[in-house]
């Protein structure tokens, strides 16, 4: 038989792409994304001063805080990749060249994690009032919730394990190969970490000298998830000249 190297390379050349048998495991589910957070409420606008040049003034309020975004949820490990079954193959005569290629199927990748929700806006504070000789100044507005966190990717699935590929032939005509393929299946991918939530501005100063709320912060993102710990075993392919096997 020539070398499989050249053989394989031969192949290519000639556009063939994919293998003559093909026994594969299950590639492994990819994992679900994490849900994403709630937005956190916005605050509660403050109540407006009332002067009165007679009565004097009522007092008003500020503005509430809006409230923190919820964070991701982390996101599902993804699927072990399925084994190969183990095959017994016969040919009676072979005049080409064909390639038989056996593996375990890859391991599913991770989810990703949801992003963090983003944080309320803070509530406008109440405007202040004047009237005669009474005044009252505006109040502040409230602060911005601050964004949640992004979730976790999931980790990614292990690849599953190859088979024992027996394939027995009767005649090989001249210049007729058999080519075994095999190699070790892939782990799957750690899925990628949420998007911290953005800050709540800060809510608007009343009028007549109320300070504005500050902003809050944006979520951390979430954690890149591990890949798979390994691939799988490579399928073990036998070629022997004889009878079809039992």
């Amino acid at each position: 038989m020539k070398d499989e190297m050249n053989l394989m390379a031969e192949a290519m050349a000639g556009g063939q792409t994919t293998p003559d048998v093909s026994i594969v495991g299950a590639q492994g589910q990819t994992g679900n994304a994490g849900q994403n957070g709630q937005t956190g409420n916005g605050g509660v606008d403050g109540r407006n001063a009332n002067c009165n040049w007679k009565t004097g003034c009522s007092s008003g309020s500020s503005g509430t805080n809006g409230a923190d975004g919820g964070d991701g949820s982390g996101g599902i490990e993804g699927g072990e990749g399925g084994d190969a079954t183990d095959a017994k193959i016969y040919i009676g005569e072979l005049s080409g060249t064909i390639f038989v290629a056996g593996r375990g199927g890859n391991g599913g990748n991770g989810g990703n994690g949801g992003n963090g929700g983003n944080g309320g806006n803070g509530g406008t504070g109440g405007n202040g009032d004047k009237d005669g000789a009474y005044s009252h100044d505006g109040y502040n507005g409230g602060n911005g919730g601050n964004g949640g966190n992004g979730g976790s990717g999931g980790k990614g699935g292990d690849g599953g394990n190859g088979s024992r590929v027996t394939l027995s032939y009767g005649k090989l005509d001249s210049g007729a190969n058999i080519v075994p393929i095999t190699e070790p299946s892939n782990p799957g991918n750690g899925g990628s970490g949420g998007v911290g939530g953005a800050g709540g501005q800060g809510g608007k100063g009343g009028s007549r000298g109320g300070g504005n709320g500050t902003p809050g912060a944006t979520g951390k993102a979430g954690d890149h998830g591990a890949d798979g710990d390994s691939g799988g075993t490579p399928s073990v392919i036998t070629v022997n000249a004889g009878p079809p096997p039992s």
